[in-house]
């Protein structure tokens, strides 16, 4: 008996570890190098995994794939242990509230990895992560005291904050932020009170840090650089190929580079639209106060502005050297990369409707494409599934998307004044234009008299621009006159009409219109009938012939 209550014991905790798999489609990048993000992006691909999906009581990711397919909202910090990918399907969001002093999602290196993952492009389309340290933890990295490394988002809207004294995205409080690869995707990480926005945490340093592309902005609330170091810290080894990059320095912390007190050294911009702005006393690109900076090398023009409300008052063209020297107490710089992208744009029919927004585009841009029907169609989707119009999106690539249009349908709704007199055949939903052949069916006795349209032809024929109701209109047909018909007997008396020999049937009175009049079930062997209307009156009397009286 205690075996078997052992084994039942063990049989529901595993019941309880089951967990549900999805397969799953992901994007991610192909490097122009191959394992080298730092050599750019040469293409986009997809691919396909088994996934295990996020639930309310996930803790701890194991090395492996997960995904994030519908709202969740998680209250404890995610640790990643060995290398964890992790998708957001479209339209799914994933909250993580860290606790104790954690990290929101703890990636803390020594061979644990967090890679994100979309499935689309679409800003409205892809899917979310909300990522909030608690105290002293970063947004996405490390807890109190620990470093955040390894992290790379190729896509998905990721939103990052982080706790007191932690980076949005790297380490947390004393904690560095390194190996921080930023693909695709709409990226915002801010970091708290003496942290980088993406780098270091309070006295951390943040380095090997490369955007390839996407939508980033990096703030720091005080004394941190928007990309590098934290307050005392130094930003190095940091690569932006492409991609719209803006980093904001918090108060004596620069663009990008050092915090408050922090060098920034070997920084290269080689594409993109990048805007540093540094807090007061910081460079826009280099060190905090009282830091420097060197080895920073662009591949373009700088536009370099004494203060953000101003145009550029500076322009730098030795490109491909060290502008340490130039970008020094330059609060504000902006450079802009012609990295150009070509987004094209096809219907499924041209007769059917077209799309603007399609040309060339740098890398980084936001795009929207609006679909706009031709008359009497309607648009139905993109060819990548999203339905909104216009769409937007981040340009990472050259790319093209198809809309897909229809013609409009309209609803063709026939009744009948009697059901028991007839019957229509045609109605249905049909293509605006088409030709719709309506055909009312009287029943045995019965006479097809007209359409509620004012048309007698039958069969009749409509085009079709708009939703439309035919009604067809049936009488009872006789020939026999004040006559016996079957075993009964009708005749008109003065303002009514006599009926003899229906005993225990129905006896129906219609006008010449098809009206009826009036009904009398289990009628008596004679039954005389008011009406109060001269005129010519048609007599049923359950199925047998009808009877035609005029009444005067």
């Amino acid at each position: 008996m205690k075996k078997f209550l052992l084994l039942f014991v063990v049989l529901v905790l595993n019941i309880g570890l089951w967990a549900t798999t999805q397969t799953v489609t992901y994007r991610y990048p192909v490097y122009n190098t191959p394992g080298d993000p730092a050599s750019g992006i040469a293409s986009w691909t997809t691919d396909s995994a088994v996934a295990t999906v996020v639930e309310d009581a996930t803790t701890t990711l194991n090395a492996g794939w997960y995904v994030v397919t519908g709202t969740d909202v998680q209250t404890n910090t995610l640790t990643c242990t060995g290398a964890v990918n992790l998708i957001l399907a479209d339209g799914a969001t994933l909250t993580v509230i860290g606790g104790g002093y954690n990290a929101g999602i703890t990636v803390s290196g020594n061979g644990n990895s967090l890679t994100i993952y979309a499935q689309s492009t679409g800003i409205t389309q892809m899917g979310t992560l909300n990522a909030n340290g608690s105290f002293y933890g970063a947004g996405i990295g490390g807890g109190y005291g620990a470093i955040g490394s390894n992290i790379t988002i190729n896509g998905g809207t990721v939103i990052a904050n982080g706790g007191l004294l932690a980076a949005g995205i790297g380490g947390g409080e004393f904690g560095n932020g390194s190996n921080i690869i930023i693909n695709g995707g709409t990226v915002t990480a801010y970091g708290e009170d003496y942290s980088a926005g993406i780098g270091g945490g309070q006295n951390g340093n943040g380095s090997d840090i490369i955007i390839n592309g996407g939508s980033v902005t990096a703030t720091s609330k005080a004394y941190g650089a928007g990309i590098g170091g934290g307050n005392g810290g130094g930003g190095s080894n940091i690569t932006i190929n492409g991609g719209s990059v803006t980093a904001n320095g918090g108060n004596c912390g620069a663009g990008i580079g050092g915090g408050n007190g922090g060098s920034g050294s070997n920084i290269s911009i080689n594409g993109g639209s990048v805007t540093a702005n540094g807090g007061a006393l910081g460079d826009g690109i280099g060190g905090g106060n009282g830091g420097g900076g060197s080895n920073i090398t662009v591949a373009t023009t700088l536009l370099v502005r004494a203060d953000g409300n101003n145009p550029p008052t500076t322009v730098i063209t030795n490109t491909g050297s060290d502008l340490a020297g130039s970008l020094s107490d330059r609060c504000y710089v902006t450079i802009k990369t012609p990295t150009p992208a070509i987004v094209s744009a096809n219907v499924n029919d041209e007769t059917m409707g077209s799309v603007t927004g399609a040309g060339e585009y740098l890398i980084g841009d936001q795009v929207s494409l609006t679909a706009i029907p031709t008359a009497h169609h309607h648009f139905v989707n993109w060819d990548n599934g999203s339905t909104d119009n216009p769409l937007t999106f981040i340009v990472d690539m050259d790319s093209t998307v198809t809309a897909n249009f229809a013609i409009d349908q309209h609803e063709v709704t026939t009744a009948v004044n009697d059901t028991a007199l007839g019957s229509v055949t045609g109605a249905g939903t049909y293509d605006y234009g088409t030709t719709v052949t309506l055909t009312a069916i009287p029943v045995a006795h019965a006479e097809f008299t007209g359409w509620s349209n004012g048309e007698t032809a039958n069969p009749l024929n409509i085009t079709l621009t708009s939703d439309t109701t035919v009604t067809a209109n049936f009488i009872l047909r006789s020939s026999v006159d004040d006559t016996e018909a079957d075993s009964y007997v009708a005749y008109a008396g003065y303002n009514e009409i006599v009926v003899t020999g229906a005993a225990d049937h129905t006896v129906a009175v219609y006008d010449m219109n098809g009206r009826l009049v009036k009904a009398i079930e289990n009628a008596a062997d004679i039954e005389r009938i008011n009406v109060n209307v001269a005129g010519v009156y048609v007599i049923r009397v359950s199925n047998m012939t009808a009877a035609r009286v005029v009444v005067k």
